[in-house]
């Protein structure tokens, strides 16, 4: 009788028919409760083909999750007003950035995640982030009392990748003459700027108040609570900007970099000189440089590489 070796064979259940739908299949060995929470993470919200969203699911498709760090929040005036006039953070793939008045002056914080120094650790981060005056910074670490600092020796370069900048495209107005802007949970959507009404008969001349609102035309926008007044009834939509807080900051089990993440040269590319300048400047390929490109050359040749 000839030998044979049996092969395990993992019996199906309900959610993996909910997981087939999804697109979204059990790894080897998962739980079932682990398997539930990235289906309905899934579920709530699906990728679409952008890279945001390849970003922000990439961990859950291989059967692991984000973690919440910290949560970064503005500080306000007495008025309720954000006492920094254009804030914005950015994560990279090799540094941290965080502006008060963003297009006008350099980033009061710039932080080294990649290489050894003073940003190599999650903990070091938070000191940094937390002696900036004009935000305020909660963990969010989820792990139990007696291991609550265990995070602040991790590595601060699996930080995801993003910034606070936000887009909203054709947001429809209601028919009266205060609307408020809102997010997808129903909550105020709050810090709003550079905004582009389809109606331009109504929203013809911005004003400094809604006080100020007297003729035809008029309209105020409240930027900082989300709010557009009009002295007519409005109609049509409007596309604006945001920002983004309070912002969370997560990290990646699965760390996704942009090949047009703007300080990618960090991780590609070690030191020459620079002959028309003189100076030091990220140009040659670095071990970790040459296998990206190598790998990009693989899937596109564009009759290079392989």
């Amino acid at each position: 009788m000839g030998k044979y070796k049996p092969e395990q064979a993992r019996a199906g259940v309900s959610l993996d028919e909910v997981g087939i739908k999804l697109g979204m299949q059990r790894v080897p060995e998962e739980s079932l409760d682990n398997y539930r929470k990235r289906l309905a993470l899934q579920a709530e919200s699906r990728p679409s083909v952008s890279e945001r969203d390849f970003i922000n699911t990439i961990s859950r498709s291989v059967g692991l999750f984000e973690d919440r760090i910290f949560e970064i929040d503005l500080v306000l005036d007495g008025n309720g007003e954000s006492v920094a006039p254009r804030p914005r953070i950015e994560v990279t793939s090799s540094f941290i950035r965080v502006w008060s008045n963003y297009g006008t002056l350099e980033p009061e914080l710039e932080v080294d995640i990649y290489n050894r120094g003073q940003g190599y650790h999650l903990g070091e981060v938070y000191t940094k982030l937390d002696a900036l005056s004009f935000i305020t910074v909660a963990e969010l670490q989820e792990t139990p009392a007696d291991d609550k600092d265990s995070y602040k020796y991790k590595r601060s370069w699996f930080l995801k990748c993003g910034n606070t900048d936000r887009i909203q495209y054709n947001y429809i107005l209601n028919n009266n003459k205060m609307n408020n802007f809102y997010n997808k949970d129903d909550s105020i959507r709050k810090y709003i700027h550079n905004c582009l009404f389809s109606n331009g008969g109504i929203f013809l001349k911005e004003k400094t108040s809604h006080d100020s609102l007297s003729e035809d035309g008029d309209y105020y926008v409240d930027y900082t609570n989300g709010i557009v007044f009009s002295y007519n009834l409005a109609r049509g939509s409007v596309s604006y900007e945001y920002d983004e807080f309070p912002y969370t900051l997560k990290t990646q089990p699965v760390k996704v970099v942009s090949p047009y993440d703007p300080d990618i040269d960090h991780l590609k590319k070690d030191y020459l000189i620079d002959d028309s300048t003189g100076k030091n400047t990220r140009l040659k390929l670095n071990s970790y440089g040459a296998k990206m490109t190598n790998s990009i050359l693989k899937g596109y040749p564009l009759q290079w590489g392989e």
